[in-house]
C-alpha cells in the first residue's frame, strides 16, 4: 500500500508551471505599472489609460491560467483523499461485517 501522509506532492512539473506563470504575471504587471507611469508623464492620460487597460488584462489573464493549473491540481488532490477516505471506510464496514459473522 501507499505510504501516507507522503510529503512529495503529485505533478511537480505542472506545480511548477503554475508558479510560473503566476511570477510572470506579477512581473508583466509591475513592468506595465512602470509603463503606465512613464506613459503618464511623456504621451499624456490617454496612452497612460490604454497602456493600464491593457496591462490590467494581460495581468489578469496570464494570472487566470496560473490558478486555472492550480485549481485542476487542487480537485485531483481532493478527489485523491476522498478516495483514501472511503477504501478507509469500505475496510471499516468489511471488518465489522467480518467481526459480527464469527459470533
Amino acid at each position: 500500500m501507499k505510504e501516507k501522509n507522503s510529503p512529495k506532492k503529485k505533478f511537480p512539473a505542472l506545480r511548477f508551471i503554475m508558479q510560473l506563470y503566476k511570477g510572470i504575471a506579477i512581473l508583466i504587471g509591475g513592468l506595465y505599472a512602470i509603463v503606465v507611469v512613464y506613459s503618464l508623464f511623456q504621451d499624456g492620460i490617454f496612452m497612460a489609460f490604454i497602456a493600464a487597460i491593457s496591462g490590467f488584462f494581460a495581468f489578469v489573464g496570464i494570472f487566470a491560467f496560473g490558478e486555472f493549473i492550480e485549481v485542476f491540481l487542487s480537485i485531483e488532490s481532493t478527489n485523491r483523499t476522498m478516495v483514501e477516505l472511503q477504501k478507509r471506510i469500505l475496510q471499516l464496514e468489511i471488518n465489522a461485517i467480518n467481526k459480527n459473522e464469527t459470533f
